[in-house]
């Protein structure tokens, strides 16, 4: 039975329905913090909602039973604790699972000391506690989601452009239904054991392109502008956005600069059997109607 942790998020719950296009509901079950009206939107699919949470790792232990595939969603809460991910393996190491497929992050230099994101070490952390297991194991490295970068760019994009420190950075995004259809198809087979992939797409693409597309798609002459993280922080702060906001925006953008992100990869269209939705293709769709 192959058990998904996080079905009640979006890559979790998109997994899950890409799952069931490769097993019977019967061998598959979720894990869910508590019942919600999502719970039950998968209960009525036919799948097994089993109860527990990473901090607890007794409810761990009861849900993991009988489990042979876990996919193992991660959860920033591991940032600021590890223990919640080492409860996650230990418990199943304890319950006999036999393969871990875990979701980290994109990239090896997004595993390295220097990264300004404090969740890449609980990501390096965990990867090295799955491989010392003994369990098998698959690590999937998504990139940012695609679906994010309406949100990035901001309501005003298609008035004002885009004005952000980002520097000359790229990133190869990647949209969530294609990594959950790439992450069932590796819990639906074994050939993946004691492999690392990364998610993403097979082309790296930096701000000054966005806004090209976006020009092309509106008639406008849209520019990126990549200002300095001090007149960002500045205008942040003028503009009343709260502090926490405007740290979490200066280190995703120190990301970015640094080239974090900037790691184009064929592993995903390899699994898919295809390329994954481009850049332009989800500008086209979001922007172009």
């Amino acid at each position: 039975m192959i058990l998904i942790t996080g079905a009640t998020g979006h890559l979790g719950y998109l997994t899950l329905i890409e799952l069931l296009k490769e097993k019977s509901a019967s061998e598959i079950a979720v894990l869910a913090r508590k019942v919600s009206d999502k719970t039950k939107e998968i209960a009525a699919l036919g799948v097994e909602v089993r109860i527990g949470e990473y901090a607890n790792k007794e409810s761990l232990l009861k849900a993991f039973n009988g489990i042979k595939t876990l996919f193992f969603v991660s959860t920033h809460e591991a940032a600021q604790d590890f223990t919640v991910h080492k409860n996650v393996i230990d418990a199943a190491v304890n319950s006999n699972v036999q393969s871990i497929v875990y979701t980290s992050t994109q990239g090896e230099k997004s595993l390295g000391k220097n990264n300004p994101e404090g969740a890449a070490d609980m990501h390096a952390l965990t990867e090295e506690a799955i491989k010392q297991s003994g369990l098998n194991y698959s690590i999937l490295r998504n990139a940012p989601y695609m679906e994010s970068l309406p949100m990035i760019l901001g309501e005003k994009v298609l008035t004002e452009g885009y004005a952000m420190p980002m520097g000359n950075g790229k990133l190869s995004f990647a949209t969530r239904q294609d990594m959950a259809i790439g992450s069932a198809k590796v819990l639906s087979k074994n050939e993946h054991d004691h492999k690392t992939y990364e998610f993403g797409s097979t082309a790296s693409v930096g701000f000054n392109e966005v806004m090209e597309i976006l020009s092309e798609l509106t008639g406008k002459n849209l520019e990126y502008n990549p200002i300095n993280p001090e007149t960002y922080e500045q205008q942040s702060k003028e503009a009343g956005i709260p502090e926490m906001y405007i740290q979490a925006n200066l280190g995703f953008a120190a990301q970015v600069r640094g080239g974090y992100f900037d790691h184009p990869t064929q592993d995903l269209a390899n699994i898919l059997g295809r390329e994954p939705v481009s850049v332009e293709d989800f500008l086209k769709e979001t922007y172009g109607r």
